[in-house]
């Protein structure tokens, strides 16, 4: 029999051998209650990871990133966006852009 005092970390050592907890009862979750996702568990790099209903930023970057070339698409399917070669006279007004300089590493 268990008393008030019977809930200290070595309450099982005292206690008889039918009385003592199971590690499985110390582990086990609350009835009707899912168990708690491993957090450190990770999932293969060649793999997508599980749907989670959010998306991670680059997941939103690529989607929008998408509606944009769907919209490019439907423009030119329905004819309001021609995309044509430059002329001399516009690539000497509009010259290439230089490469942006590189960051180093910030660690």
């Amino acid at each position: 029999m268990r008393t008030d005092h019977d809930d200290r970390p070595d309450a099982d050592a005292d206690a008889a051998p039918d009385e003592r907890r199971d590690e499985a009862d110390v582990t086990a979750p609350a009835e009707g209650t899912a168990a708690p996702p491993d957090v450190t568990a990770a999932a293969p790099v060649d793999q997508p990871r599980p749907s989670t209903g959010r998306k991670t930023v680059q997941e939103q970057a690529q989607a929008r990133r998408q509606e944009k070339l769907d919209a490019v698409a439907e423009q030119l399917t329905r004819g309001t966006l021609v995309i044509r070669q430059m002329t001399d006279e516009e690539r000497l007004r509009y010259p290439p852009r230089p490469a942006p300089a590189k960051r180093p590493p910030r660690r």
